[in-house]
């Protein structure tokens, strides 16, 4: 089975808010592929394909870890990766609370290493929001990052997180919640 842990986002106005912005760059020449605000969510650890025994691991593991305290995050404009050159992901970001997802991501990717998983990348808090192809025109793509670089999508309120298990269609992909994890 193929997993990650991550934290969905569960206010109707950042859902509304990434529609919006992910509306305005479908009008941008160019191939982008936008994520389904309804399974949008803060990936803090991908770990990809395992058998079932090593994913009673993983649940273990994070039943074990000291987790932090709720907390908010202000998602707060928009960016690429990679930032330089042909852009692959649009993302929009986090202002506030950006320590403390660093901080369970941390605590995240401790849990794993002593069961031999380790982060494929370093964490950093983002939403994506859209897949690029390509870009036609990026005059008026930089034209709209800048419009939307201070956009405030709203605050989410991270109380959980969740071990998450990804199906792959066609049509993308499909989530099911393995285990979910509440904070203090």
């Amino acid at each position: 089975m193929r997993l990650f842990i991550a934290s969905f986002i569960t206010e109707k106005d950042i859902k509304e808010a990434i529609n919006l912005v992910q509306s305005e760059l479908s009008n941008i020449p160019g191939k982008f592929k936008p994520v389904n605000s309804e399974i949008i969510h803060f990936t803090y650890q991908f770990i990809g394909e395992v058998q079932p025994h090593i994913a009673e691991k993983i649940k273990n593991e994070l039943s074990q870890i000291n987790f932090p305290e709720k907390f908010d995050a202000l998602i707060k404009g928009v960016g690429v990766f990679p930032p330089k050159g042909n852009p692959r992901v649009v993302w929009a970001g986090v202002e506030e609370g950006s320590e403390n997802m660093i901080k369970l991501a941390n605590n995240i990717s401790s849990a794993l290493r002593s069961i031999g998983i380790k982060p494929d990348k370093s964490f950093k808090p983002h939403l994506t929001i859209a897949r690029v192809k390509f870009v036609n025109n990026m005059e008026l793509f930089n034209r709209w990052k800048e419009k939307f670089s201070s956009h405030v999508f709203g605050k989410q309120n991270i109380s959980r997180f969740n071990l998450v298990k990804s199906i792959l269609t066609r049509q993308g992909p499909i989530y099911k919640t393995v285990m979910e994890y509440e904070l203090r």
